[in-house]
Formats: structure tokens, sequence, C-alpha cells
């Protein structure tokens, strides 16, 4: 009984972290990554880490592997709150994290109640920023199933036909932000892996980015009724040994993306998608004619310059054209303004 409520609350967990990651991706925005869209040849890449790193960390003292997880999560952590809470708070929740999470381990707690609720809270945190710094810098949903795939037959050969990863996981289970989210501890405890739920979280944000509301919907069904498949299977005695949720979740993202490609022939931009919903980080939107009389207006302010979009969508604005078109650029990377209005100053 006591592991069938453990799955069930990691369910209810995952929802919850699927959940704000979609509130995320509407309302905030993140720093634009320096290297641009997030295209195959970085999912070729990031494949090529994903299989590095497991048996790397395995040769590596703990206190090493300790420090990279440590230096890593807190500045991820502190890249998804600072938008939303301002520097000094997000280095606040960034270094409380990491503080508490290291001194549960070096007092020998890195296994108890108090070590898995925070880093659950802590993997919260990365799994939203990450998938959304995949999300909103335009990933497209065909990659997201390439590399859906390839996690899924690395996955089957590292946790099924050999002990790679169960021998990772059990290396870094107690040590700070510890790759994985639990409920419970000792035999009783249950775990998703990080790698699997980033796919279960990032693929119904490239739907909703690329497909519309509906198509979000459907993958966030699809990819978190796989999670309540498996807790099924575990608490029946279905499967009694680790299975990599990978094989299982794949191709839930594949069949979704055929389907829906055939719907939808050519997916939608991020600055497109933006267009569409009310979010934080863009001005108001209002209709073109709005916007020349704003532009028009005879009021006795300094010169200020609007770049809008060709359906009205006032993108940003500034002091000089430039000043503009930066600030749209800003708001929506992938959206070009096809008009500088300019509002000029009245003198007496």
């Amino acid at each position: 009984m006591g592991a069938a409520v453990n799955w069930l609350a990691l369910c209810a967990a995952t929802a919850v972290i699927l959940l704000a990651a979609w509130q995320y991706f509407r309302r905030v925005q993140v720093d634009r990554p320096p290297v641009g869209v997030f295209n195959l040849r970085d999912v070729a890449f990031t494949f090529g880490v994903l299989i590095i790193i497991p048996p790397l960390y395995l040769d590596l003292p703990a206190w090493l592997v300790g420090s990279i997880l440590v230096l890593t999560a807190t500045g991820l952590i502190f890249l998804t709150t600072r938008p939303m809470f301002g520097g000094r708070i997000a280095i606040a929740i960034a270094g409380g994290l990491a503080v508490g999470e290291v001194v549960l381990t070096t007092r020998g707690y890195g296994q108890s109640t108090a070590f898995v609720v925070l880093n659950d809270i802590a993997i919260a945190l990365l799994v939203v920023g990450v998938c959304n710094i995949w999300a909103q810098s335009g990933v497209r949903a065909r990659d997201v199933a390439v590399f859906a795939c390839a996690v899924s037959v690395f996955d089957l050969v590292a946790v099924w036909l050999m002990p790679l990863m169960l021998e990772f996981f059990s290396q870094v289970r107690a040590l700070p932000f510890a790759p994985m989210l639990a409920v419970g501890t000792g035999d009783a405890a249950v775990v998703l892996g990080l790698g699997d739920l980033l796919f279960v979280v990032l693929w119904p944000l490239v739907a909703v980015k690329a497909f519309g509301g509906r198509a979000g919907l459907v993958a966030a069904a699809g990819t978190l009724g796989c999670v309540v498949a498996l807790a099924i299977a575990f608490s029946t005695n279905v499967f009694t040994v680790a299975v990599p949720a990978m094989v299982f979740v794949a191709p839930v993202i594949v069949v979704q993306y055929l389907l829906l490609r055939r719907r939808h022939p050519a997916e939608r931009s991020t600055g497109e998608y933006r267009g569409t919903v009310h979010t934080g980080t863009l001005p108001p939107v209002p209709d073109l004619t709005a916007a020349l009389a704003v532009a028009e207006s005879g009021n006795r302010r300094p010169a200020r310059f609007l770049a809008v979009h060709h359906d009205g969508t006032v993108l940003g604005t500034g002091s000089t054209p430039g000043a503009a078109s930066r600030a749209a650029r800003a708001a929506a990377p992938d959206v070009t303004p096809v008009l500088v209005l300019d509002s000029p100053w009245r003198g007496p």
C-alpha cells in the first residue's frame, strides 16, 4: 500500500510540474539562449553528452560529481527564477537550495525525507527552466520526437541490457541535486529519472507552441498517461524491476507528432505563438488602428517609436527606431516588425 500511495503522489507531482512549466511558458520569457534555435545538430551533441556522462561519473570521486551537480543545478535554478523574482531573490532561492542539499548530504541525511522533499523542489525548478529554455528557443516538434527516440534506445540498452544507468543512479541518489524526482524513502521509494521527466514536460510545451492549445493538452495527456500507466504497472506488480520510462514515452511522442503534422502542415514559431497569448513579457495587443492613434496623438511627450507586426500587434517601443526594433526582437525573437511608427514631439 505504501508504494501505491507513493506512486500516486509521484504522478500528482509530475502533473504539478507540467502545469507549472506550461504557465511559465505562457507568462515568462527566459533569456534567449546564445546558441539560437535548438536543432538536430544540438540534438546529436546533447545525445552524445548523455551517453558520455553516466560512465564518466562512475569513474569520478563522489565529491567531484556532487560539485558538478551543485554548480550546474544552482546556475539553472537561478536562470529559471530570475525572470519571475529578480536577481536577489533568485540568488536566495538557488543558494538556499544548494546550501540545504549540501548540508543534509554532508551530515549523512542524503536519503532522508527532508532531503527528498528539498531535492524534488530543486528538480521541479530545473525541469521548468530547462524545458522552457528549449521550447522558447524555438525547438521543432520533429527534433523533440527524434531526440526522444534516440534517448529511448539508449535507455533500453543502458537499463535493460547492461547495469550502467542503475549503477549511475545508485551513486548519485544521495548526492546534492540528485537527477531524479522521488517520493518516499527506503524500499517504498518510487523514482522517475530527470531525463524521463524532461520529455514528459517538454513535449506538451513544444506541441502547444507548434500546433496550438488543443495539441498541447493532447500531448500532456499522452506523456502523463505514460507515467500513470507505469505507476499502475508497478503498483500491481506487473513490473518488479526498474524499467526505462522513455521506452514507453517516446512512441507516444512520435505517434502524436505524426498525427499532429498531418493535421498541421506547418509548425508555428515561438514568436507566432506569443502573438496568440497575453504574457507578462509583451505589451498589450491593440489593433493597427489603435497603434496609429497612439502614433498620431497630439500629446506633449518626447518622440516615441512603435515596432508593429503586420497583424497590428505592437511588439516593442523605444525612443529611437533602433531601440523599438531591439525591444521587439527581445519580446518576440521570431517575429519581424513590418512598420515603425513615429509619435513626434508636439511643441507648444
